[in-house]
């Protein structure tokens, strides 16, 4: 019997009864980054053998090799993973307040600062927090997109408690997005006036799986970061609680998760992409 699979390229909403819910899920990478797991155990995960002096006993055979892991495989685990350029399997560029790449890329962000970081390899430019003003590290928002054609049917909350983020009129992703495009005259942050909210499987790229406490992403290139949940542009469909199109999707830079909050959820932080 052959079995055929058709591929529809560009769909972007999902088909629940008689509803149709767009979830802006295109994605827009050519390449994904690897964990950043570069070591593993040989006790876990292990094979379980039969124990001879107790047949209904299983035992773990600690001295089998386990290959096939992740840190067997991928850029973090191939001979020119350093970290110089980022934590290993990652590749990171400083870059200033121009947009353009710093000549000490080496350099401690506590002697030179820099305000955004390209990853060489999914293309992607991330912008860099900062310890006060507009892109204070400790600042939160609400999830708000009045776009009916991006937003999953649910514009969101506009966040009027200005208690989260003292730099813009209301705690909302948009208002957040509008003011790092009008820095520099219209000129935006690091000459791009084009930031947006990234995509799920975007921001999730930015996390390393090695780190086992605080944030998990390289502090080196990404200073001033929270471990806490991060806002995504998507909207949430997937559970029967949210098929009204009022949650977004998150990624906890605390646990390397994502799960969905409620749009009008005013405790989460956001990293935006261009």
């Amino acid at each position: 019997m052959l079995l055929l699979i058709t591929a529809v390229a560009g769909l972007n909403a999902c088909q629940s009864d008689s509803k149709t819910y767009p979830t802006n899920t295109i994605n827009t990478l050519s390449k994904l980054n690897d964990t950043g797991m570069t070591s593993y155990t040989q006790e876990l995960p292990f094979r379980l053998i039969s124990n001879p002096n107790h047949p209904t006993a299983l035992t773990p055979n600690l001295d089998i090799n386990a290959p096939g892991q992740d840190a067997d495989r991928g850029k973090d685990a191939s001979s020119d993973a350093t970290n110089n350029d980022g934590s290993a399997g990652f590749k990171f560029t400083k870059l200033d307040a121009s947009g353009t790449a710093l000549i000490n890329q080496s350099v401690n962000y506590s002697t030179e600062t820099w305000q955004c970081v390209k990853d060489e390899i999914t293309g992607l430019t991330w912008e860099v927090k900062t310890l006060s003003g507009l892109q204070k590290k400790d600042y939160s928002y609400s999830w708000y997109n009045p776009d009916e054609n991006s937003n999953g049917g649910h514009a969101g909350d506009i966040g009027e408690n200005i208690e989260n983020c003292s730099d813009i009129a209301n705690c909302n992703t948009k208002e957040y997005i509008d003011a790092i495009n009008s820095l520099n005259n219209g000129k935006g942050l690091c000459n791009v006036n084009q930031w947006r909210l990234p995509l799920r499987e975007e921001l999730r790229s930015l996390i390393d799986y090695s780190v086992a406490a605080g944030p998990m992403i390289d502090t080196s290139f990404f200073p001033n970061t929270v471990d806490t949940d991060t806002w995504t542009s998507q909207t949430a469909f997937y559970q029967a609680d949210s098929l009204d199109g009022s949650q977004a999707w998150e990624v906890h830079f605390d646990l390397g998760k994502s799960e969905s909050h409620n749009k009008s959820s005013s405790s989460v932080a956001v990293r935006l992409v261009h």
